[in-house]
């Protein structure tokens, strides 16, 4: 069985603190698959930093347990990691069974550099933990598309420092929720570069618009976070930006 893979990772806070969050985002379009009922939970206790992350030692050795666990759990039983929770002092990988298994046996010697480490079983048919946990939401994806675009621009020479054109799209249903998208985004000195209808789709009505911008991860964030908001508001989908790229 060959699976959608699209790993990332983003940060959530509640009020017990930060937490780190890794998925297989490529999973959500075929998810939940069929008979893979049972989910297994691995909580790994750590030595954590007052942030509750683990210390750069610990971080090394987690990664060198999920590398003789996962692998394992996976050519014997095909069973599917969809990701893992990094907080407080734990560690919680999660994976999907089509059955409950014994796993002492594969468990024990990996469990050996963490003693207080724990698993078990709970029946998951919906994938409720991958869905509604793990998966990040519409703003939370759209900030990790971010970081993904900048840190690529970052690989091929750009440094961020320059000003530059940076243009969006957003999309509508009604004509409408367009037009009055176009004034507010008017307002904040974006101008309008395209309006098309398109209908084939459920979001007929485009728009493209630009500003002169910095593209710094800060500033990113906060613009495209804005205009995500801006286009819900208005009903409609904020589908993100594209600039040029400047290399010194």
């Amino acid at each position: 069985m060959k699976l959608p893979e699209n790993w990332d990772f983003y940060f959530e806070e509640d009020e017990d603190g930060p937490m780190s969050i890794f998925v297989n985002i490529g999973l959500h379009q075929i998810a939940p698959i069929k008979k893979y009922l049972n989910l297994l939970c691995i909580s790994i206790r750590y030595t954590s930093k007052e942030n509750g992350f683990p210390t750069s030692d610990d971080l090394d050795r987690l990664s060198i347990l999920e590398e003789e666990i996962i692998p394992t759990l996976w050519k014997k039983f095909k069973a599917i990691q969809v990701g893992h929770i990094t907080s407080k002092g734990t560690r919680d990988f999660f994976i999907y069974f089509k059955e409950k298994v014994q796993i002492d046996n594969i468990l024990s010697g990996p469990f050996r550099s963490f003693p207080s480490s724990t698993y078990h079983f709970s029946e998951d048919k919906n994938w409720d933990l991958f869905l509604m946990v793990l998966m990040p939401s519409e703003e939370q994806y759209q900030l990790m598309q971010n970081r993904r675009v900048l840190r690529n621009m970052e690989k091929h020479g750009d440094t961020l420092q320059k000003l530059r054109e940076v243009s969006h799209w957003a999309y509508f249903e009604k004509q409408e929720d367009q037009c009055s998208f176009e004034k507010a985004v008017k307002k904040d000195n974006f101008k309008v570069l395209r309006k098309r209808f398109n209908k084939e789709d459920k979001l007929r009505y485009e728009i493209v618009f630009s500003r002169l911008d910095k593209v710094d991860y800060d500033e990113v964030n906060i613009y495209t976070t804005s205009l995500y908001k801006l286009a819900k508001d208005f009903n409609g989908y904020y589908d993100g930006w594209e600039c040029k790229s400047f290399t010194e």
